[in-house]
């Protein structure tokens, strides 16, 4: 058995040489024996490293750590050598012209382990807006099929600290979570909001274990 991890946000090591390295594996066993001893998961918005923490400072609110899903990663890499239960598909992908890994925008046609978010701000990825005048935030998250359940997420709204407001905790982890906010700015600016969350394979609603998959999205406004 062999796993490939790669983030996509990572400038050392780049993302779409293991997906060239996937396809040469693919193309020498054929795709049906390739599925029985290879995997390849891609990490939105990871960095080089697999740190378990939440990173600091500003470097924190456009990233994420991907710790809590290699850790995870090996839990079933283990399962699948010495109780033969195969792990979840890799993830879906492909490779443009420009040699950049382009993932599916829904969690059922990318798999994977990671949960996907998507954060609007007016309905898009960014509104320009006047003092105090309210702009509507949607953000929408879901697990692939089968890799658990979302337990917490939470919101930097633009502080000059870059620190996140308290998580809000699900009493009842869900596969799906859709939020709406509303929010202003007293003053002229830019201001970057994030939307983080993390799942759980076990879904039992603790985010601070060894196995957090997280990942977030951001938007701007620009406050004229």
């Amino acid at each position: 058995m062999r796993y490939l991890f790669e983030n996509l946000a990572d400038g050392n090591s780049y993302p779409y040489v293991a997906g060239f390295y996937e396809q040469m594996v693919t193309k020498a066993l054929g795709s049906r024996a390739a599925e029985k001893m290879f995997r390849l998961y891609y990490q939105e918005n990871g960095i080089h490293g697999a740190f378990l923490d939440n990173l600091p400072g500003k470097l924190g609110t456009s990233v994420i750590p991907t710790g809590g899903i290699l850790h995870q990663v090996l839990l079933d890499l283990a399962d699948w050598a010495e109780r033969g239960i195969a792990p979840r598909p890799s993830t879906r992908y492909r490779i443009d012209s420009m040699n950049q890994v382009v993932v599916p925008s829904t969690a059922k046609e990318r798999g994977g382990l990671q949960p996907l978010v998507h954060l609007t701000v007016n309905g898009k990825d960014r509104a320009d807006v006047g003092v105090n005048q309210p702009v509507n935030l949607v953000g929408k998250i879901e697990m692939p099929p089968g890799t658990g359940k979302i337990v917490e997420y939470d919101y930097y709204v633009g502080s000059s600290d870059y620190k996140f407001e308290p998580a809000t905790k699900l009493s009842q982890p869900q596969t799906r979570v859709s939020l709406t906010r509303t929010i202003s700015f007293p003053k002229q600016g830019e201001y970057v909001i994030a939307l983080r969350t993390a799942g759980q394979r076990d879904g039992k609603g603790d985010a601070s274990g060894t196995t957090p998959l997280i990942n977030i999205d951001r938007v701007r406004v620009v406050v004229r």
